[in-house]
């Protein structure tokens, strides 16, 4: 039986074990393709995810979180990207996270970490205003990249795109963003 996100909450809610299932279940291999992206070591991604599963459970109630996806994606890259600053998964080879941090550096140049500028509020309120200007199709795949950190062919594949097309793609908004954040003056 295919249980929704709603069912689930209602799961949580009773305190019933059944959740953590269903989450792995219907969220598991989003959760384990993310982790691996990022970490790029399968016994971190999977202690990740096991991290988030605990966090959710401790967190749902009270939080209400719809839709799940989201939130669990958001939560399992924090997680991640904690453990890959903690520096074990950059003396295992790294991932996707390494690559895009590479690519994204040169916006964020000077500052102490990329990790620590994109938490900042006022530079996620930039961006996220950024990314509302963009049309629906190259805000998918710029946040697929950056976000979700899908490599380009899995992204020009998804698209029905040229791998060139794709690497441009992302190339040119990378290059507005970088534009925009200078005008806001956050470069």
């Amino acid at each position: 039986m295919d249980v929704d996100d709603e069912g689930i909450l209602g799961l949580f809610a009773r305190r019933d074990e059944k959740a953590l299932l269903e989450v792995t279940r219907k969220f598991g291999t989003h959760c384990r393709r993310l982790a691996m992206r990022i970490l790029g070591d399968a016994q971190d991604a999977e202690e990740c995810i096991n991290d988030m599963l605990m966090k959710v459970w401790n967190a749902i109630p009270p939080a209400h979180p719809l839709p799940l996806a989201p939130y669990l994606t958001t939560m399992l890259r924090r997680i991640c990207f904690d453990r890959y600053q903690a520096g074990k998964a950059e003396k295992r080879g790294g991932g996707q996270m390494t690559i895009a941090l590479e690519e994204m550096s040169e916006l964020l140049a000077g500052t102490e970490s990329v990790e620590s500028t994109v938490d900042s509020a006022a530079l996620r309120a930039a961006v996220n205003h950024f990314l509302s200007t963009l049309s629906k199709e190259t805000r998918v795949i710029f946040l697929e990249r950056y976000y979700l950190l899908k490599p380009y062919d899995e992204i020009a594949k998804i698209h029905h795109m040229g791998l060139s097309k794709t690497k441009m793609m992302v190339f040119r908004t990378r290059d507005r963003l970088r534009s925009y954040l200078e005008k806001e003056g956050y470069l």
